[in-house]
């Protein structure tokens, strides 16, 4: 994407499906006993080292989502569970040819209260961001303590996120 150019991205409500192409949806299931979500652990255990944390997240006004740059995780899955009762967002998107994101097939997905996500290792992503309210949310991800733990592409372009509160609380 050139420097000049601005695209819109719609926000749509987290759906499962939709979303297994980046990950898991960290969400009960209601079959009853407990839901495994074994892809929360998925890294390279002879380079990292599972690591737990809290981060405070800021509000962010859904009419001023600008995505500038993505990261993605070579080495593990990343998770998120948001602490608070607020919509969240996550921008993901699959890997192009060049191994860079593949801003082509850039998506968003509205997270609402009481649901996480867990991104598959290498999975290309915004930062996971509060919509409207400040948030708090835990993560889990392996850490080896380098640099490599996280590359970050500045995507050229600023992506306007269009948020659609569609089946989403806000």
């Amino acid at each position: 994407m050139a420097n000049d150019i601005q695209r819109k991205v719609r926000a749509r409500a987290l759906d499962a499906r939709k979303f297994l192409e980046f990950g898991e949806v960290v969400t009960y299931n209601a079959e009853g006993g407990r839901h495994m979500i074994d892809a929360v652990f998925e890294m390279d255990l002879k380079v990292t080292e599972p690591r737990f944390w809290v981060n405070a997240l800021p509000s962010t006004p859904p009419d001023q989502i600008l995505i500038k740059a993505l990261e993605q995780h070579p080495y593990s899955s990343q998770t998120f569970i948001p602490l608070g009762i607020t919509t969240c967002m996550a921008v993901v998107c699959g890997t192009a040819e060049d191994g860079g994101p593949d801003l082509e097939q850039l998506k968003a997905f509205l997270v609402p209260p009481g649901k996480g996500i867990c991104y598959n290792r290498g999975t290309w992503h915004s930062g996971f961001m509060s919509i409207g309210k400040p948030n708090e949310v835990a993560v889990i991800m392996g850490l080896s303590g380098g640099l490599a733990d996280t590359r970050i592409i500045d995507i050229g372009a600023e992506v306007i996120m269009d948020c659609l509160f569609e089946g989403a609380a806000r």
